[in-house]
């Protein structure tokens, strides 16, 4: 039996039969996106080969092909639920243990971290680039009067970043990219980033609990009240757990705001445009302060 799932970053997810096992691989046939996806493969190497907490499953990599219009690669396949399933059915216990797992995972990454200054540079040229591809996109004319305006300014405005922790993040740990599985969590789908940060996956769980991006993308029946009622409960003990940082405190804002400036310009249908834009125009008029 083999199944295919299309993904929303360019790629491919099909569960394949592989000599009496089930391997999962993830291709692209876009060009563009190819060292990406290699990038990822590599990524997900190496956070195979240093997890060392037991209830953080990375699946393992089985080899990578490509020819003139394809890259894949194959890693293990877990039979766990995703997110949604899964908080539909879970205990306040439950929903602690993940909490706590999440959180250790972070904080483990935190502890490899060297501390460093970032120079504005870095998020000027990421703004120059992703300005570009907005200003390219027609799906998001009425928002080019806003980047040039508000967006500039909070930009340009910004100085060299310092205390950063410079390390390993998973990159986009979202929900939709773990699995949760009965004493487990399985985190798929890394992602290389233009600052290597834990931070960046604080954002990216907030992305979630906060701006309850992933729920834009599933079609399924769900208790919407009781899910929201959840992230919002995760949310404020991401928060409370990592205020105590002076990085998060001071760096996440900005963060977030490029999280969000980072995706718009692959947006493809009115209604994530309409939501990315809603979260922008949110972000920006909240004056930098708590965004929940």
């Amino acid at each position: 039996m083999n199944i295919k799932i299309k993904g929303n970053s360019g790629c491919d997810i099909e569960v394949i039969g592989l000599q009496g096992r089930y391997k999962v691989k993830k291709s692209t046939s876009e060009g563009n996106y190819i060292p990406r996806l290699r990038k990822q493969k590599e990524k997900q190497e190496i956070f195979y080969q240093k997890n060392n907490l037991n209830y953080i499953i990375i699946p393992k990599i089985h080899g990578d092909y490509r020819n003139d219009t394809t890259y894949c690669f194959y890693m293990d396949y877990y039979n766990c639920n995703d997110y949604v399933t899964h908080l539909q059915i879970s205990s306040k216990y439950d929903i602690d243990l993940i909490l706590s797992r999440i959180i250790a995972f972070i904080e483990g990454n935190i502890k490899s971290c060297t501390i460093k200054a970032v120079k504005k540079e870095v998020f000027l040229e990421k703004y120059s680039d992703i300005r570009q591809k907005i200003m390219l996109n027609p799906l998001l004319t009425d928002i080019k009067t806003e980047i040039a305006g508000k967006l500039d300014k909070i930009v340009f405005s910004i100085d060299d970043y310092t205390g950063l922790p410079l390390g390993p993040c998973h990159g986009d740990l979202t929900f939709s990219n773990i699995l949760f599985g009965k004493d487990c969590l399985v985190l798929i789908d890394f992602l290389d980033n233009f600052i290597e940060t834990p931070l960046q996956d604080i954002v990216k769980v907030r992305q979630d609990t906060c701006f309850n991006w992933s729920l834009n993308f599933i079609e399924s029946d769900y208790d919407k009240t009781r899910l929201l009622l959840i992230m919002k409960y995760i949310d404020e003990k991401i928060h409370n757990h990592f205020k105590k940082y002076d990085f998060y405190l001071k760096h996440y804002n900005l963060f977030q705001l490029f999280n969000f400036l980072r995706i718009l310009p692959y947006a493809k249908s009115p209604e994530i445009c309409r939501y990315l834009k809603i979260t922008l125009r949110r972000l920006i008029n909240d004056g930098w302060l708590d965004f929940r």
